[in-house]
């Protein structure tokens, strides 16, 4: 049995899918999953479990991607899939569903109408599922049409109560506006709080050059900012007690390693389904402007940032060191 996940990117999103391979793999011990993926995400891919990684190449001519994707096609329907499982679904993965030759094939249902109406209108309605739940909707169709009626849904995070001495705290953002400002205050304040060590890691690129937090320095704080890999940060949080960041990839690794977690969010928000999580506390700002943007945006569209800057650095200390209380009696 082989089956295809379809989820191009980026490294968030993929990250989620490993629900979705844990779902099936216990669902039918024997298959192996393969993954399409563009090619700079393959090592997340690996991370998460899969088999194989098919790498699909973007190309910056429409003619040039035809042919590219003509040529994944052609690779996908040599592998003889069984199942292909679509959790992207745009225009190149529909063309792939359509001319691929596997027996079975699911697509993700992504609420598209819901979430560009809250981010428009601010309208919110109906019940609104995670992104992990939507992708285990679409593999559990699949499963369906395989004969599979009754799967175990066996994909469970329980809520974690450890000690909290290694603390990571990931700085940045891809969006501008997805980026807190104070994260100088705050590792300054938790620095003095006894036992606890300090790993500040984030890319050099999605910092404000000026930031104070590129050079700040003291014995239990170890910065690494622009200094780790994809591997050396997955290990990072992996051993990790608390995570503190933004709306990232770096959280979504945290959610997958299941530590404890605490999100600043701005421009968006949970409703979304990509963050989530028995371990997750948003910290966020209840305004009437929020969501502005469904992915963060770089432009404020009011031109104040107060989704971001009024939430304080002395309220997030004041939470995280109400966790460190709860947790290391």
């Amino acid at each position: 049995m082989k089956i295809l996940i379809i989820r191009l990117s980026s490294t968030g999103d993929i990250i989620l899918t490993s629900s979705v391979i844990k779902f099936l793999k216990n669902n039918i011990p024997d298959c192996k999953i393969h993954m399409l993926v563009k090619e700079q995400f393959e090592k997340v891919a690996l991370l998460i479990g899969s088999n194989k990684v098919l790498k699909f190449k973007t190309q910056h001519s429409f003619i040039k991607d035809f042919f590219s994707l003509n040529k994944l096609i052609n690779q996908i329907n040599d592998e003889k899939y069984d199942i292909i499982i679509d959790l992207h679904s745009n225009i190149r993965t529909f063309f792939i569903l359509i001319f691929s030759k596997a027996k079975i094939k699911e697509m993700i249902d992504k609420d598209i109408i819901k979430r560009r109406f809250l981010v428009y209108f601010k309208w919110s309605f109906g019940i609104y599922k995670t992104v992990i739940e939507k992708y285990l909707q679409a593999a559990k169709k699949a499963l369906l049409k395989f004969g599979i009626v009754n799967p175990k849904n066996v994909y469970n995070k329980n809520i974690i109560n450890k000690k909290i001495k290694n603390i990571i705290v990931h700085i940045g953002a891809r969006w501008k506006l997805k980026r807190w400002p104070y994260f100088f205050e705050l590792v300054q304040k938790i620095s003095k709080i006894k036992g606890i060590k300090i790993f500040i890691t984030g890319v050099k690129e999605e910092i404000e050059k000026n930031d104070k937090i590129l050079y700040i320095k003291s014995n239990n704080i170890n910065n690494l900012i622009g200094k780790t890999s994809f591997d050396k940060l997955a290990h990072i949080i992996k051993n990790s007690d608390l995570f503190i960041g933004n709306d990232t990839a770096a959280a979504h690794l945290a959610w997958y390693y299941n530590i404890p977690a605490v999100i600043m969010m701005g421009p968006t928000v949970a409703e979304f389904g990509f963050i989530s999580g028995k371990n997750f506390h948003i910290i966020e700002r209840k305004l009437t402007c929020r969501p502005c943007n469904l992915h963060g945006g770089n432009i404020c569209p009011i031109g104040t940032f107060e989704c971001m800057r009024d939430i304080k650095p002395d309220t997030v200390f004041t939470y995280i060191k109400n966790l460190i209380k709860a947790n290391n009696v």
